[in-house]
């Protein structure tokens, strides 16, 4: 007889896993008993129980794990049956198949009865707890339908808004479709809208491609005439200031003869003055001889008057001459 623990780990989880197998693609609980017996005993040569099929499977209860066990035994003792009566097998080995074979069986139905009324027995106790808490819920059951009639008032003003409720929820509905049908129309324009904008971002790409080849053709042609400006412009500032040199020099030219001619100037003023003054200084003399004259020529009435005038006239050319 093997046990369990002549199985080590990985077993384990392969087991598990087989296990699990089971249950997702049999539908009946008691099946799915019998194929995981059937699982430890032919293939991990492992006796079932209750208790580790229940382990394992984790479903149902345990009169279908004891129903399921019956009926995986007698499913073995057929396959065994066929298997004895095979004419090549020797008569003593199928005496001595058969021996075993009838222990074997006997075990497991003193194994699976023994489980059974165990399972039978805590089965009673669970029955009568049950009664004990059926008279409890009885009790429960007339304070609920108290509760329940007080509530069927709530129930019926519920089931009013829940009418209204449902009449809002239909409304909402045929506006939902509508929404819906706005949206499928709306994601097929952007769907459309998305392929028209990748076109675009192509042709944008290549014009852009051709707007970058022609803008770095223009940025070069721009750097060489920045060169030959800069070129023409040191030459103009060398130029310049040559030409600042000599105007720099001419000026101070200029100034000298500026200041000369402001001398020579201030030169002349200072003789017209002078000759103004001079001539100032004739006219009072010559107003002072002319009444000198008109004086003699008062005293001396007897002298002819010609001869007066002629002599008045030699005096004053004479005297400007000085």
């Amino acid at each position: 007889m093997f046990t369990q623990e002549t199985i080590n780990k990985q077993s384990i989880q392969i087991l598990l896993e087989q296990v699990e197998n089971i249950k997702n693609t049999v539908n009946s609980t008691k099946q799915v008993y019998i194929n995981v017996a059937k699982l430890l005993f032919l293939q991990y040569q492992e006796m079932p129980t209750a208790n580790r099929l229940y382990t394992l499977v984790k479903k149902g209860s345990m009169t279908t794990v004891v129903e399921a066990m019956r009926i995986f035994w007698q499913d073995i003792q057929k396959q065994l049956a066929v298997k004895i009566n095979m004419p090549n097998l020797p008569e003593s080995l199928q005496g001595q198949m058969v021996d075993q074979l009838n222990s074997i069986w006997q075990m497991a139905l003193s194994q699976a009865a023994k489980e059974f009324d165990d399972e039978k027995s805590e089965l009673l106790i669970k029955i009568s707890n049950l009664e004990m808490n059926i008279e409890k819920d009885q009790n429960l059951l007339a304070k609920q339908e108290n509760i329940n009639a007080n509530l069927s008032n709530e129930i019926n003003i519920l089931a009013k808004k829940l009418d209204i409720a449902n009449d809002n929820i239909n409304e909402y509905s045929h506006k939902f479709e509508e929404v819906q049908a706005a949206n499928n129309s709306l994601h097929e324009q952007i769907n459309i809208s998305q392929q028209e904008i990748k076109i675009l971002q192509k042709d944008f790409l290549i014009e852009k491609n051709n707007l970058q080849n022609k803008f770095t053709e223009q940025i070069n042609a721009l750097q060489q005439d920045i060169k030959s400006w800069q070129n023409k412009l040191d030459n103009e500032r060398t130029q310049f200031k040559l030409t600042e040199k000599d105007l720099n020099k001419q000026y101070k030219v200029l100034q000298n003869s500026n200041n000369a001619l402001q001398e020579n100037l201030l030169l002349e003023k200072q003789n017209l003055f002078n000759v103004q003054q001079e001539y100032t200084s004739l006219l009072h003399k010559y107003e002072n001889l002319h009444q000198d004259n008109i004086e003699n020529s008062m005293r001396k009435k007897n002298l002819v008057k010609p001869a007066l005038s002629l002599n008045n006239n030699y005096l004053f050319k004479k005297r400007f001459k000085k």
